[in-house]
């Protein structure tokens, strides 16, 4: 979108100009208004889909729950072992990191 700088209600500016000047902010105020709706009724869409197409999950079995803590700690404790081996200074950021893809993955 183009803007100038020139205020369109100036007396300077012809009629037909002015009009039409308006008639697109006018415009792209209804643009804006539908994409507004659009995104609304696409939200009420999601939130009908998340509550009424629920799936039961069964509860994880013992061991896959172990499973997953083993993966999990042998990754966070390679991490540390070899961010603390290598002396680096950002061990620290690769440690963090390691947690944060465990914890929302």
């Amino acid at each position: 979108m183009v803007t100038f700088a020139m205020d369109v209600r100036s007396a300077s500016l012809p009629a037909a100009l002015r009009s039409a000047s308006l008639a697109s902010a006018s415009s792209s105020r209804k643009t804006t208004a539908t994409k507004m709706t659009r995104m609304s009724l696409m939200t009420a869409q999601v939130q009908d889909i998340i509550t009424t197409h629920r799936v039961d999950v069964r509860e994880p079995l013992l061991r896959e729950r172990l499973l997953a803590e083993f993966v999990g700690t042998f990754f966070l404790v390679l991490t540390v072992g070899i961010g603390v081996a290598s002396g680096s200074d950002m061990a620290p950021v690769a440690i963090g990191l390691m947690l944060a893809v465990q914890i929302y993955t």
